[in-house]
């Protein structure tokens, strides 16, 4: 039979109206905790305990040493969301010429010792076209605010808020983008951007339409981003909707917030540029505030009405306010908006920059067809108001009425520039929602994005979320979307918007929100993944220029490591696309899923083992087998469903998500043993409630055909499990998981050691109700056979997250992804989670921080895969693309930013003054020596006897500048010529976080 192997336009809109009607659907890397499921249960106030684990989890790392020092030798180790995987050798001479440390794996510059931004690059739009774009168009990921520079008189520089890759700035009108974030935010995620009129640059941390992480605050700079200083400490825990600068006092800025800390929301004003904001006073003082927008000056007496929007929520219904006199006094103009009141309507406001007392307001209700657009002549005075919904594109157009408002809790923005005309200046309105609308003032609208119309008509990407007006020239503006950033212009000789010129700003923007990837055995420049609403990106062996080989939002991808040219990607609801070589064709290979329940977050594993069967999630578990598709891939008449092995093992695995939710968090087959696949769940029981965390174990009987036959397959439970009669009922506390009970905690992901299919790391997501346990966030089990084999043992999960409370424990934050050092899996492998990487080379006694003292910014990761065909541990980031680093950087005892070169002199005691030579791209500050230790072959270690710190001089430190410090031993140290180590602890500062690095240097004593 004929196969589509692309959704259908319908399929499309039809996902999309799900993501908007199902309040268990978020848009970020998981939904659990996201900022819509959190408020439609609990309004806007919400339980805090995620942010400050965040919080915690910084200044736990700024703590952190940045590796882990064994001696002379190697070691022998989907907001904040719940959810979302050595060799041994001697250090180098130097100690921490990270330049130089032993030989690079195959293909792999010896020289590359921090991470690398591989994309994606030059992204193509989703093949089907219709949501993302034409074909000439290139695309990144979600872009939620930009804001010209209104300095430069050209009107070529331009600052935009990304929802996960932080601040970028353009120079060239956004040819060319470049980062300003990575090496000095402590958090990515950001919405709401302003430049002052004196160059000021204001954008709020948090991403306000996703929900993926609240704020920290606002970052301020003084030097067009150069540096960066964080502000508006009193917004933090709330997300920030809007900045706006007033456009007649140079140092007055506004601020609005919702969602997230109840209390810290509402509207907030600053009089010194951003340094101090107070808190303003409307007649409903929090909230979720979604715009604020400044009129035109009246004519005779200059006075501007400033205008604040407030979505409903379980408190109060849609609210619009009004000021005279700048935030002092406030007016309710909520009453004279007729049909007002509603308690399930978003909402937002834009005033006139043209007449002082014309205004627009729009509101709707998600998932309904009551959208309108008003407008008042009178400054938003009661019985003013004139709809002008006229023909908007509400959905109609393509059959399905109301359909662009269906996702206005996410994708909305209402924002009016000025059309010049000789005597009058005309409104320019626009009104984003899934498309992008446009109108000259009045109620004749056009659809300048026509982004869900046809393949053939779109213009630009769906989701819009924001847009500024080039101050040099008001026809030409960018707009924000899920898609990037893209650049619009107005023809005044034919009335009408176009994207021409403005349709490939995206190329050098790096900020693809990854859900998951895979990577190629043996090319290094070969990879995809799944993104958040940029469908499948992939580098078809050329990092500079990304294919797309997806559709929808792209989730669950991976690579046959055999036969490399069979691949799979998936999007939303288990739409599975394989191919079968390489990509120069596509198949739609979804099976009939019957009554299963799909995911929103499709999830697939592809067995190392046995690569030819790939493991997909519903509520059960399938498997396809690719033998089946062998010589089918293209074939019209081939059913997928022969492929399939349905519902392994006859078991539901999420079997409480009738009494709330439940969904697969990972699926982990062994590399080392076909016959045996892991499967963890997380979720909540509304009924009870309680939190919901299942671990599975499948395997395969060896029976007959073994694990080739679906018929052996079986099912046990390792978080609880009955060694008397195989059951699944609850122990007590301390009998799997150490003092911890059934329904107190959630499973975010499992990973199995490639050598031992018995031996598996599992993170978590919640605190133990056990003191004791409080803060661990991964386990090890050994003994998972016990559960077959030798059943009233029990199998045990021990903690590996190292002493909680010291510098050296792994972060309280929830595992996305886990990862064993192929060389070395019994004691290093890698934990992924919402700001970096993390290393432990003890088996999990102590942990270090190999994201951000190797140049990796402050972002989560979702995927992480060491490939030995190309010697690189690679990583997907939400919010930054992938990322690489050579595995051998990770087989030393003690990488270090530093090359250091001690000269050591005898007298009254042993003199030792160091040059220190900074290998690191970024500058480092503050620079000391916190710890000395002379270690001889044989015999006892001798510490220093300076007073500690010593501070470098300079003590800071730019790529290969060095500093310098001496320290003294005591002559009883040992003998002249006495061979040994000394080890030099350091304390520095990169960006915001305090990183300590260790220094072996062999030497003989003087």
């Amino acid at each position: 039979m004929q196969r589509s192997i692309e959704l259908t336009e319908e399929k499309l809109r039809e996902n999309k109206e799900r993501v908007g009607t199902n309040p268990n659907v978020g848009e970020g890397p998981e939904f659990l905790e996201s900022k819509l499921w959190r408020e439609r249960l609990y309004g806007t106030g919400t339980p805090e305990g995620n942010f400050a684990r965040l919080n915690n989890a910084l200044d736990q790392m700024r703590k952190m040493s940045s590796w882990g020092s064994t001696g002379g030798s190697g070691g022998g180790g989907t907001r904040p969301n719940s959810f979302g995987g050595s060799g041994k050798g001697s250090a180098p001479a130097s100690g921490g010429n990270i330049t130089a440390m032993g030989s690079a794996w195959p293909g792999v510059p010896a020289q590359l010792t921090q991470w690398e931004f591989v994309g994606p690059r030059d992204l193509k739009p989703a093949p089907q076209l219709i949501y993302f774009g034409p074909a000439q168009s290139r695309a990144s990921g979600r872009v939620n605010d930009v804001a010209y520079d209104p300095t430069d008189p050209t009107g070529n520089t331009a600052y935009i808020a990304s929802a996960g890759g932080g601040v970028w700035k353009t120079t060239n009108g956004g040819q060319d983008w470049q980062q300003l974030s990575d090496s000095t935010f402590d958090q990515l995620q950001t919405s709401g951007i302003a430049v002052t009129a004196t160059g000021v640059v204001l954008v709020g941390l948090g991403d306000y339409p996703g929900g993926d992480a609240a704020s920290r605050g606002v970052m301020r700079s003084t030097d067009g981003g150069a540096t960066w200083v964080r502000v508006a400490a009193a917004i933090q825990g709330t997300y920030v909707s809007q900045i706006l600068c007033d456009p007649d006092l140079p140092n007055v800025v506004y601020m609005t917030t919702g969602g997230g800390t109840a209390a810290r929301t509402g509207v907030y004003k600053s009089t010194d540029s951003g340094i101090n904001w107070a808190k303003l006073n409307p007649p409903i003082a929090t909230g979720d505030f979604t715009k604020i927008s400044i009129a035109a000056p009246d004519p005779g007496t200059g006075t501007r009405f400033l205008y604040v929007s407030r979505a409903a929520d379980l408190t109060a219904g849609t609210s619009v306010f009004r000021s005279s006199d700048r935030g002092a006094t406030w007016t309710n103009l909520t009453l004279g908006i007729p049909g007002q009141n509603s308690f399930n309507s978003e909402v937002e406001v834009a005033a006139s920059p043209n007449d002082p007392n014309v205004v627009y307001y729009v509101d709707a209700s998600t998932g309904q067809t009551d959208g309108r657009i008003l407008k008042s002549n009178q400054a938003g005075a009661a019985n003013t108001w004139v709809d002008v919904t006229g023909n908007f594109p509400d959905g109609a157009e393509v059959g399905q009425p109301g359909y662009n408002y269906s996702q206005f809790f996410y994708d909305r923005h209402l924002d009016c520039g000025t059309i010049p005309v000789p005597g009058q200046d005309i409104d320019q309105l626009f009104l984003g929602g899934i498309t992008l609308a446009a109108t000259l003032g009045g109620s004749n609208w056009t659809d300048v994005g026509q982004s869900y119309v046809s393949p053939a008509a779109v213009q630009t990407h769906s989701d819009q979320h924001g847009m500024a007006f080039n101050p040099a020239n008001p026809l030409k503006s960018l707009i924000t979307n899920d898609g990037g950033v893209y650049g619009l212009t107005f023809d005044p000789n034919v009335g009408t918007w176009t994207f021409v010129g403005g349709y490939a700003l995206n190329r050098t923007l790096g900020v693809s929100q990854f859900y998951d990837a895979d990577w190629h055995p043996s090319n290094p420049d070969w990879m995809l993944g799944g993104t958040q609403d940029n469908s499948s990106p992939a580098a078809l062996g050329d990092v500079q220029h990304w294919d797309n080989v997806g559709a929808g939002d792209g989730f669950g991808s991976a690579i046959n490591p055999v036969n490399t040219a069979i691949q799979y990607t998936s999007s939303q609801f288990d739409n599975i696309i394989g191919t079968g070589d390489s990509w120069a064709s596509r198949t739609g290979i979804s099976p009939d899923w019957g009554a299963d329940e799909l995911p929103f977050i499709s999830r697939m594993a592809l067995s190392p083992a046995a690569p030819n069967y790939l493991y997909v999630a519903t509520n059960n578990l399938w498997r396809f087998d690719s033998d089946k598709a062998a010589g089918r891939w293209n074939d019209p008449t081939w059913d997928p469903n022969t492929a399939w092995d349905p519902r392994l093992g006859g078991t539901n695995l999420c079997p409480d998500s009738g009494q709330g939710f439940e969904t697969i968090t990972g699926i982990a087959p062994s590399p080392s043993d076909p016959s045996i696949v892991y499967v963890s769940t997380a979720g909540i029981d509304f009924a009870t409630p309680r939190l919901l965390g299942k671990l599975w174990m499948l395997k395969f009987r060896a029976t007959g055909r073994g694990y080739r036959d679906p018929a052996n397959a079986q099912w046990k439970r390792l978080d609880i499990y009955n060694p008397g009669t195989g059951d699944v009922r609850s122990f007590p506390p301390g009998a799997i998981f150490q003092n911890v009970a059934d329904g107190q905690i959630r499973i975010s992901t499992v990973k199995v050691n490639p050598s031992n299919p018995y031996d598996i790391l599992v993170g978590t997501t919640d605190n133990s109700p056990v003191a004791a346990n409080n803060g661990v966030r991964l386990w090890r089990c050994r003994n998972t056979n016990n559960v077959w084999s030798n059943p009233q043992i029990l199998p045990q999960f021990i903690p590996v997250s190292g002493i909680q409370g010291t510098p050296t424990a792994l972060t309280t934050l929830p595992p996305r992804c886990i990862e064993f050092h192929p060389n070395d899996p019994s004691n290093t492998f890698f934990v992924g989670n919402d700001i970096g990487v993390f290393i432990t080379r003890d088996g999990g006694s102590t942990w270090f921080n190999a994201g951000t003292n190797l140049g990796l910014p402050v972002v989560p990761v979702n995927a992480m895969r060491a490939i030995r065909g190309t010697g690189f541990l690679n990583i997907a980031t939400y919010g930054r693309g992938m990322w690489r680093m050579p595995i051998n950087v990770f087989d030393q005892a003690v990488p270090s930013p530093f090359k250091v070169t001690p000269n050591l002199t005898r007298g009254a005691s042993i003199s030792c003054t160091i040059r220190v030579q900074n290998l690191n791209q970024r500058q480092l500050s503050g620079v000391s020596i916190v710890g000395a230790q002379f270690i001889p072959s044989t015999g006892t270690l001798s510490n220093t006897t300076s007073a500690l710190p010593v501070n470098l001089t300079p003590n800071q430190l730019s790529l290969l500048q060095e500093g310098r410090g001496t320290v003294l031993f005591a002559n009883t140290t040992g003998r002249s010529g006495t061979l040994g180590t000394l080890r030099f602890t350091f304390r520095y500062q990169l960006a915001s976080s305090t990183v300590n690095a260790v220094n072996d240097v062999t030497v003989r004593l003087p």
